[in-house]
């Protein structure tokens, strides 16, 4: 799919000057062509507003980024504008991105945004102070249109959080939630997910903080595109011993009881295991869930080499609970914990620890 208009005068042309530096458009690259002004955008439309500048506006740069954003709130409801960016051509090349199908051309819409320069672009060429010309772009690509319903920011650690988006395009988007708590000053991941919300529908999930150390608050964020994808984000924090799970939608599988045997001889329940030779590791669970009823899984993690030497999966009705048998060889020192897991949709989720 692509943007909706036809291409000024009846020919599409490209325009190789016009790389977005924003992701995910920089990944499109210089693909951008000339749209017919008098069109009329469609639902899911993605235009470029490109204004050629006759000088630079690094004098003014606050003032219209402040504007754009006071235009982009007044039509919320039609518009969404996910980023804007100058070069030193000099230029400003604003995105939009179209909630619903519009009343307006895009000749309508660029007076709109020129607001921004003080509504200039229809004075004569003599008379004005920065529009040198104005070009409406687009795109032989659709992406997801985003559009933040209900959000709250922070919360206290017994608080719970939704999170309400809808994606108004005509394609499917990735989005990245993951959740951060704050303990003196310092912020860790307590945990990401991924999901993929189709065109046209609205993702909403009220969220919960499993507290297993104590916190100052707690908060959930989100990346639209994908970008960064988990594993990025988790290159970015500090771990945190707390967990985020989906209010009363998934399964809690609640650790109650660990016993590690090596040889015959009963070990701690999690941390360092020392081996001065290969060993039988026999490994009793006792998990109960808490949650509604659902897939869990039990596994016993080296956190070093960041695999699991033992796993089993079954399904806990609520309120059940189940003891878990795991044996594995160890013929090295290892830095094991015992995890409980929840599934959410083909991943898996790890909802209690016990161990390093």
């Amino acid at each position: 799919m692509a943007t909706s208009c036809k291409p000024f005068n009846g020919v599409k042309k490209y325009d190789s000057r016009l790389v977005i530096g924003i992701s995910p458009f920089y990944e499109y690259g210089a693909k951008w062509w000339y749209c017919d002004p008098w069109c009329k955008p469609k639902q899911g439309d993605t235009v470029v507003f490109w204004f050629a500048l006759k000088k630079n506006i690094g004098n003014i740069v606050e003032d219209v980024f402040r504007k754009l954003d006071e235009i982009e709130s007044r039509y919320s409801d039609e518009i969404w504008i996910p980023g804007t960016e100058t070069t030193p051509f000099p230029d400003l090349r604003v995105i939009v991105m179209f909630k619903k199908d519009s009343t307006r051309t895009l000749h309508d819409w660029g007076n709109i945004l020129c607001e921004v320069f003080n509504n200039e672009c229809e004075l004569p060429y003599a008379q004005r102070e920065y529009v040198e010309w104005l070009n409406y772009m687009g795109a032989d690509k659709d992406w997801a249109v985003w559009e933040l319903v209900e959000y709250k920011k922070s919360a206290k650690p017994t608080e719970t959080i939704r999170l309400t988006i809808r994606n108004c395009g005509r394609v499917p988007g990735k989005l990245t939630v993951y959740a951060i708590d704050c303990k003196d000053g310092q912020y860790r991941l307590a945990g990401c997910r991924e999901y993929t919300v189709n065109a046209g529908e609205t993702f909403s999930k009220e969220y919960e903080l499993v507290v297993k150390e104590e916190v100052d608050s707690w908060q959930v964020l989100w990346n639209y595109w994908g970008i960064p994808s988990c594993s990025e984000i988790r290159e970015c924090y500090p771990p945190s011993k707390n967990s985020f799970v989906e209010v009363g939608n998934v399964a809690k599988p609640t650790i109650e009881h660990v016993k590690m045997v090596c040889e015959g001889k009963e070990i701690s329940s999690g941390g360092t295991l020392l081996v001065r030779r290969s060993a039988t590791v026999d490994v009793v669970v006792v998990v109960k869930n808490e949650g509604v009823g659902g897939e869990c899984a039990v596994r016993v993690w080296d956190a070093d080499e960041e695999k699991a030497v033992a796993t089993d999966s079954f399904y806990l009705n609520s309120n059940e609970e189940k003891t878990v048998k795991l044996h594995f060889k160890a013929d090295k020192n290892r830095n094991l914990k015992v995890e409980s897991l929840y599934r959410l949709g083909s991943d898996w989720v790890v909802y209690d620890s016990v161990g390093c």
